[in-house]
């Protein structure tokens, strides 16, 4: 897998990595049973331990190195035979498989590095969102949840139906489970599921939400999993997507930008498409072309685009909004990271991003960064930043 994909926690102890791959691994091995191979008993999982091997180098006399591994261990319940698994080989679908496992178990035990979340209301008129979900996944290795928050049978009946007869317009369908809400109260449930789930990623719909806030609009709910919870957000204002070949992200630098690198760059490389990048210039910035080649560098620093055909655009307008909406037309997906909020988190309606994606004539993207976590009171009086 890429090395420049999303990732997770930065381990700098075998102590935190332990810790880390046992809460990993939770769910799995908690509902993983392996057949023992002395006796009838089931493997039952002991957790993660960490151990310590020593690894002499080849020709080198007295040259020897440490490695800290973590291990999987399992305890048959019957006879005590015991096993164990390095923690970074281990692969719960592949010994599910060579017991004899129903192919549907052995699906829910593939290992998968990456979640989404797609909350879906069972009347969204294209395959968007699950579209830009299969993309994601399918290069991140990961799967997808479904929050089914339709409001009554019939339309819980329609996104079913949906799902099992979705077929993603490139590739494979990702691996998805359906989650059922459970109760009205879509603020509270988002960020529990996000949080007991990992979710990743949430992608969502902008519009069609006003039963929980009372106007036409996710910037309510949004900012609630913003505060409770810790994942990337991609908010979609749908207008179909029949082809992807050429995909518009807009950037003027910023940790949003750079969040929506990954994103977009799954996207791509799924629909073998193109990728634009723009930066508006200031007319009264002598110094704009510069600056504009400069951010770019900045957003794509650090990640591969070997394989990718990338554009680079600056053009020079007084009114960013505008030069955004009308460049949207040219594009069959546009993609830009979210305004900074302020420092209650509160995410500004007329912002700029806010208006290019509700105006703009292509399906646009809002890309909302995990790190771009808003100010606290005393970081803002003092005018500093917490980046």
């Amino acid at each position: 897998m890429d090395k420049n994909r999303r990732s997770s926690r930065a381990v700098t102890e075998p102590q935190e990595a332990a810790e880390i791959i046992s809460e990993k691994w939770e769910e799995v091995l908690e509902a993983f049973h392996l057949p023992c191979p002395l006796c009838k008993g089931n493997m039952e999982s002991q957790g993660v331990d960490l151990d310590r091997l020593y690894e002499f180098a080849e020709g080198e006399p007295g040259v020897v190195s440490p490695l800290d591994v973590t291990i999987i261990s399992f305890v048959c319940n019957q006879c005590g035979y015991t096993a164990e698994f390095d923690s970074e080989l281990f692969n719960p679908a592949y010994l599910a498989r060579l017991s004899g496992a129903h192919p549907e178990r052995v699906a829910h035990l593939t290992r998968r590095d990456f979640r989404l979340l797609v909350p879906l209301k069972g009347v969204e008129k294209n395959d968007t969102l699950l579209d830009l979900a299969t993309a994601i996944a399918r290069s991140e290795n990961g799967d997808i949840l479904v929050l089914n928050t339709a409001p009554d049978e019939s339309r819980r009946e329609m996104l079913k139906e949906k799902i099992q007869h979705y077929t993603p317009p490139a590739g494979n369908p990702a691996p998805v489970t359906v989650l059922h809400q459970g109760r009205n109260d879509l603020a509270q449930t988002l960020p529990e599921i996000i949080t007991k789930q990992r979710v990743d990623l949430l992608v969502i719909e902008a519009r069609g939400w006003g039963s929980l806030s009372g106007q036409d609009s996710v910037a309510p709910l949004i900012e609630v999993v913003m505060k409770e919870s810790f994942c990337d957000i991609a908010v979609v204002h749908d207008h179909g997507l029949a082809t992807i070949h050429r995909v518009l992200l807009a950037t003027s630098g910023g940790p949003n930008a750079r969040a929506a690198v990954p994103f977009v760059l799954d996207v791509v490389r799924a629909f073998d498409a193109e990728l634009h990048l723009l930066y508006i210039a200031s007319p009264e910035d002598p110094e704009g072309e510069a600056v504009g080649q400069t951010r770019i560098v900045e957003t794509l620093a650090g990640f591969n685009i070997d394989d990718i055909k990338v554009h680079r655009h600056i053009i020079t307008d007084d009114d960013p909004t505008q030069a955004l909406i009308g460049e949207s037309a040219n594009y069959d997906l546009l993609l830009i990271g979210g305004s900074p909020r302020d420092w209650r988190g509160k995410i500004h309606l007329d912002s700029l991003s806010a208006r290019v994606v509700r105006n703009a004539v292509s399906t646009a993207i809002v890309v909302l960064s995990r790190h771009d976590r808003p100010l606290s009171w005393l970081h803002w009086l003092l005018g500093t930043k917490m980046r």
